[in-house]
């Protein structure tokens, strides 16, 4: 048996035994708490959590001005070297408005296959932000390294794909609540394929 075959049966065992001891609702609220910091372990995120020290600090690199809304082009640092790209879309009103953020799934065309979706939001008065996955649109690096690859190690190291996904998100939020057209207050997250996956995470 290989290390992808083992994680696989793992993966199945676990899936088999995950909602065994979920008895009643009661159990759930008391060992939720924990069950996040597993799940956060999990994604090797638990250092990371809590501790957002290294500021975004958006770049827009052009603006393009649309009927009833604009699109800025930005990226973002989410970590020291890893530059994260978006669009945003702001629609024309001057009042704040509800922020969305939109995380592209596998696409090889990243934000310009979804534009439709951001536009749309921005046309019902949404300002919503798009951002690309590793390696499939202006992101340099590798996404799928245990998948495509065979880098297991990663695992081994605290580094998941998936993770550095959810803290990419996590940290867009932090544009979109920075952002003066915003109400930090209300921000809502939604994507498609691997997208939806970690806005559900």
């Amino acid at each position: 048996m290989n290390v992808y075959e083992y994680l696989c049966k793992e993966a199945g065992r676990i899936t088999d035994a995950s909602l065994s001891d979920l008895k009643d609702r009661g159990y759930w609220e008391r060992t939720e708490g924990e069950r996040r910091a597993i799940f956060a372990d999990m994604l090797g995120l638990t250092e990371r959590l809590g501790s957002k020290s290294l500021p975004v600090k958006p770049v827009v690199t052009g603006t393009l001005e649309r009927r009833g809304y604009r699109i800025e082009k930005l990226h973002f640092q989410s970590l020291p070297g890893l530059y994260v790209t978006g669009n945003l879309y702001v629609p024309g009103s001057e009042r704040s408005a509800p922020g969305v953020l939109y995380v592209c799934g596998h696409s090889p065309d990243q934000k310009c296959h979804y534009q439709a979706h951001a536009r749309k939001f921005a046309q019902l008065g949404l300002v919503a932000l798009v951002v690309e996955t590793i390696e499939l649109g202006e992101i340099r690096g590798h996404h799928h390294g245990p998948f495509h690859y065979g880098w297991f190690n990663w695992y081994s190291m605290g580094y998941t794909p998936a993770g550095v996904e959810v803290w990419n998100a996590m940290r867009a939020i932090d544009v979109l609540q920075s952002r003066p057209e915003v109400d930090p207050s209300k921000i809502g997250i939604t994507g498609i394929s691997g997208g939806g996956s970690i806005s559900w995470f």
